[in-house]
């Protein structure tokens, strides 16, 4: 194996072995307790691992799981007359309800569509934000600033939840 690949894999289990397994526990109760529907949110390979988590949550725990970017023509549509910035909490304020639940990814904390998504829900439902340690919210951080490794560990959140 080559060093570069040593080191991202050792990173990556380093980032693994500091997460707080009480937010992976409060996260997995998050999503058993919601009575309503689950929104999980991202951009590019966030958006990937939320799609996927979707899938996986409808499939082992039979919640209705949905990532609002999957139905692009509603998605484009908004994004085109409105904008991008507020794409997705435009169509939060239509879909959204107290007893939903909405989980934000974000490698950055910092993308603008997200961080509107997250300050328009969290005064309806709960809402939580997982980032990396650049955020501009400190909700649930994952103790790095890289991407892959940021998209490599919420995949291991979400599998690790919904593993049966």
């Amino acid at each position: 194996m080559h060093i570069k690949e040593l080191d991202y894999f050792n990173e990556l289990s380093e980032v693994l072995n500091s997460l707080v397994i009480k937010r992976v526990q409060d996260l997995k109760n998050s999503i058993l307790n919601c009575k309503g529907t689950i929104y999980i949110l991202g951009n590019g390979g966030s958006s990937s691992i939320a799609s996927h988590a979707c899938n996986d949550i409808l499939k082992v725990f039979k919640k209705d799981a949905r990532n609002l970017a999957d139905n692009l023509a509603v998605f484009s549509a908004f994004s085109n007359d409105i904008n991008y910035e507020s794409a997705l909490s435009e169509i939060l304020k239509i879909v959204l309800k107290e007893n939903d639940l909405v989980i934000c990814l974000s490698t950055s904390g910092k993308s603008k569509n997200i961080l509107n998504a997250y300050n328009y829900s969290k005064n309806i439902c709960k809402t939580i934000f997982i980032s990396g340690n650049t955020s501009l919210i400190e909700d649930f951080v994952i103790q790095s600033s890289n991407t892959q490794i940021l998209e490599d560990t919420y995949s291991a959140i979400f599998h690790s939840i919904c593993a049966v």
